[in-house]
């Protein structure tokens, strides 16, 4: 598991302070701001989110920022806190980075795959699969196509796979 976890995206400048727009991938947006320590990850800079803007993007401060020109050259960085801030979830529910790397098993326990992303395009979390045979597919989270996940074992158990 990573240490590190991603929870949003710088987008754009915002005025000529060096402030920042930062888009909160966390489930609940507002929760972006309730993380001690946010950083960007490529260059070990420390992020303060400051407060929300409008429903998913948040102004922010960098370390060391203190003009429009030097934010807008921030564009595109991930924002990441440390796994440690997460809280713990209930055993049916997993982060979406837990999941990056598991083996993937069918029911009759042979290894199909891996799986080498999560997506979420607004109608649920995706599961991109790399299989045995290098193609990719992609394939609804759902109980019934997922119904065991183990993490202590790294693996995933898939009713079907195309």
């Amino acid at each position: 598991m990573n240490s590190s976890i991603c929870i949003g995206k710088i987008t754009s400048a915002h005025g000529v302070k060096g402030n920042i727009l930062v888009e909160s991938y966390t489930d609940d947006p507002k929760s972006i701001l309730s993380y001690k320590t946010q950083t960007i990850l490529s260059s070990k800079v420390s992020v303060k989110i400051l407060n929300r803007k409008n429903k998913n993007l948040f102004i922010a401060q960098v370390k060391d920022i203190e003009n429009r020109d030097q934010a807008e050259a921030l564009n595109g960085e991930l924002i990441y806190i440390d796994r440690l801030e997460l809280v713990n979830l209930p055993s049916d529910e997993f982060y979406s980075a837990d999941l990056i790397n598991l083996d993937i098993y069918n029911l009759d326990l042979e290894k199909l795959g891996k799986v080498i992303m999560v997506h979420n395009y607004g109608a649920g979390d995706l599961i991109e699969i790399q299989k045995n045979d290098l193609s990719t597919t992609i394939i609804l989270f759902t109980k019934d196509n997922f119904p065991e996940i183990d993490l202590k074992s790294k693996k995933i158990y898939i009713s079907n796979i195309e």
